[in-house]
């Protein structure tokens, strides 16, 4: 009887610690499934990547888009990014901090970038307005063709009051790849390089809504036109002898009348 006790005894302590080791097991296979994704977690914070832009704005609460080297993108803002960003502005020049999580692109800081952190200084430029691409980008014909612009939240304002074809002169900084302007005004007459011509020549068509070639005595020339001047052409056929008045803005020529 003291036999059977004892056999009993063994067996019932050997279930108990059988027990408390398949617990034991169990306690460790379901804590080491929370591990890889704190892991994952704290590896993506630590491949943070650094980028400079252009703040545009909110696409939605938890969205911000920002227009940087590679073009318009989407960013995810953790918590703490979108306090930060209640401090910024449309086209304010920014720089942050992000880290990939799968196919979205997380910020975990965002501020406005200084003045003297942008990597060139201010600029002066003639040119002629064209018009606005979108509410923040104007394209301007300078000496080195059409170029795009980012606008300030000042520049926005003043260019309301430009017309297509206005000779202007403006302020810029570069912001890595992209231009910003500051300022932008109206070239007043005096500030044109010189007066106003008179020429004569066969009209061979328009070249873009903005611009027109004329053969001239010195050859086939482009001219830019000002409003006026875009509804005179209206009335013109290729092959028509024309006769207008013109003048020099930089390195265009801009046609007054026809």
């Amino acid at each position: 009887m003291k036999k059977i006790r004892s056999i009993v005894i063994g067996v019932s302590a050997a279930v108990i610690i059988g027990g408390i080791g398949v617990v034991n097991a169990s306690s460790n296979i379901f804590s080491g499934s929370d591990q890889p994704h704190h892991i994952e977690q704290e590896k993506q914070e630590m491949d943070l990547h650094q980028e400079t832009g252009t703040y545009i704005g909110l696409a939605d609460p938890h969205t911000v888009e920002i227009k940087t080297s590679k073009g318009y993108e989407a960013y995810q803002l953790t918590e703490e990014a979108q306090k930060q960003v209640k401090s910024l502005n449309n086209n304010d020049a920014v720089q942050f901090k992000y880290y990939d999580k799968g196919l979205q692109q997380v910020i975990k800081s965002i501020t406005k970038q200084k003045q003297d952190q942008d990597k060139g200084e201010t600029k002066t430029e003639t040119g002629t307005f064209i018009g606005l691409a979108d509410p923040h980008t104007v394209e301007i014909k300078t000496s080195k063709g059409y170029e795009a612009y980012q606008l300030t939240e000042e520049a926005q304002k003043q260019i309301q009051n430009l017309n297509t074809n206005d000779a202007v002169q403006f302020k810029y900084y570069e912001n890595g790849p992209q231009q910003v302007i500051k300022s932008i005004t109206k070239q007043k007459q005096n500030q044109q390089k010189e007066e106003t011509k008179t020429e004569t020549g066969t009209y061979i068509g328009l070249a873009d809504p903005h611009t027109v070639e004329i053969k001239t005595s010195k050859g086939y020339e482009a001219y830019q036109l000002t409003e006026e001047a875009q509804k005179q052409v209206q009335n013109l056929n290729t092959n028509d002898a024309v006769q207008f008045k013109y003048y020099e803005n930089g390195p265009q020529q801009v046609i007054k009348s026809i």
